[in-house]
Order: C-alpha cells, then sequence, then structure tokens
C-alpha cells in the first residue's frame, strides 16, 4: 500500500465586487489586472496590491501603516468654511418665484429677417 497523496490544490480567492461596497474597504480598496488578466487587490492609500482573501483586506485595513497613511490624508484636507444661509424674505421669494415662471413659462421667438 504504498500510495501517494496527491498535494491538496490551493483554493485561489477571486476579487469580488461586492467588497468595493463593504464600508470597511470601500474607501481605500481597488481592483487592478496583472500581466496574467487577473484582477487583484491594490490598497490607494498605500499603493499596495494585496491577496484576494477578505481576511486579508480586514487585517491590512488595520495595519498600522494603512492607519497612519489615511490620518495623514484626511487631516491635509482643507477645513470647511462655516455657511450661514442669507436671510431672504418672503416677498423676495415670491418675486424669485415670479421671475423663474415667466422665464420658464414664456416662449423667446427671435425671427432672422434678410434684408438683402
Amino acid at each position: 500500500m504504498n500510495s501517494k497523496k496527491k498535494p491538496k490544490s490551493l483554493y485561489v480567492q477571486k476579487f469580488r465586487n461586492d467588497w468595493l461596497m463593504d464600508p470597511l474597504l470601500k474607501d481605500w480598496l481597488t481592483s487592478v489586472v496583472n500581466e496574467a488578466g487577473e484582477k487583484l487587490s491594490k490598497c490607494l492609500m498605500c499603493g499596495t496590491t494585496l491577496k484576494n482573501y477578505y481576511s486579508t483586506l480586514k487585517d491590512h485595513a488595520s495595519a498600522s501603516k494603512h492607519v497612519r497613511l489615511i490620518k495623514e490624508i484626511t487631516s491635509a484636507n482643507q477645513p470647511k468654511l462655516p455657511f450661514k444661509p442669507a436671510n431672504v424674505s418672503n416677498i423676495q421669494q415670491e418675486e424669485a418665484g415670479f421671475a423663474l415662471y415667466i422665464a420658464v413659462h414664456s416662449s423667446i421667438n427671435v425671427y432672422y429677417v434678410n434684408y438683402s
């Protein structure tokens, strides 16, 4: 009984587009195609190509380098300016609505007259 066991074939996970909608992954995950035509996972923040396993992607999301880069990028954004809505009176709103109504419902016909 000298039977040789075949080595287990390694399961290769394919990229799933559902991962692009996952709240944990959607902000930084994208797919790239390699030379063999296979879709691979890539981190937009780190530029790292990752294996197509959900556990690998979750681990990368909590990696110190990735977290540090996300903090740097989000803190570099320009702060929002406070917006204060202008106080518009009721009469001004009605006048603007009336002007808009006239502009939308009036017909402006332009005729070309050739005088030569």
